[in-house]
């Protein structure tokens, strides 16, 4: 792509950049030579994944005041750390790697952002550790021809990105977001604008933050509570 008239030179990286919310200057925190995404930020901490020259996903963080970020994949060539979230000093993200046995295993594993301690959570009988619940079990009616990521929670609900495959161009054909409480009662839409939802992150209680297409133009909006049935 060229540069239109009067625009400088197109970027040739992507930059991680932070703002005060109450106004004040932008700070470049990092700059990637390919592709940065599933960005967010507690108690100062940074966390985003980004993909290397080779295609490899790779979850980084950078805590406040410091220059370099941790790669939290250790800069092991055999890891893939994917899907990033953090809460307090606890980071948790997905990872690809092979066991002892060379077997490859999907599991995910918590990172303390302060003290560095990495914790896997291991993969039993096709399921993250024990006394799990499914909050959206996979044969409910809430899931029937969906598919669910981008999730992200709150003390008291959580928020997924979903798409149900329809043929066309549609509205019921763009991705949605719907909210669930934590003990899986029920699943229902956060907004019902039509247009694309995605790239949301859950605030306290039930608000939400996303980018909305409704308008035809790439917004950035939030609502307090979910709208229920549309």
């Amino acid at each position: 792509m060229l540069p239109q008239p009067g625009q400088g030179p197109l970027p040739s990286d992507v930059q991680v950049l932070s703002r005060p919310l109450r106004g004040g200057p932008v700070e470049k925190l990092w700059s990637a030579g390919t592709s940065v995404a599933n960005v967010h930020v507690s108690n100062g901490t940074v966390t985003w994944q980004e993909s290397s020259p080779h295609g490899r996903q790779r979850v980084a963080y950078l805590r406040a005041g410091e220059r370099e970020p941790v790669f939290v994949d250790g800069g092991r060539y055999d890891v893939v750390t994917a899907l990033p979230t953090i809460h307090g000093d606890k980071l948790g993200y997905a990872k690809v790697y092979t066991d002892k046995d060379g077997y490859q295993q999907v599991s995910t594993e918590i990172t303390d952002v302060r003290s560095g301690k990495q914790t896997l959570v291991p993969a039993k009988g096709g399921r993250l550790g024990t006394g799990r619940k499914d909050i959206v079990p996979e044969d409910s009616e809430d899931s029937e021809d969906s598919y669910f990521w981008n999730v992200d929670a709150s003390d008291s609900a959580v928020t997924l990105t979903q798409w149900r495959p329809r043929q066309g161009w549609s509205n019921a054909n763009l991705t949605k977001l719907v909210q669930t409480d934590l003990d899986g009662k029920g699943v229902v839409r956060v907004s019902c604008n039509r247009g694309e939802q995605t790239g949301h992150a859950a605030d306290t209680g039930r608000r939400v933050v996303w980018i909305d297409g409704t308008t035809g133009h790439t917004d950035l909006v939030t609502r307090a509570r979910p709208a229920g049935t549309c």
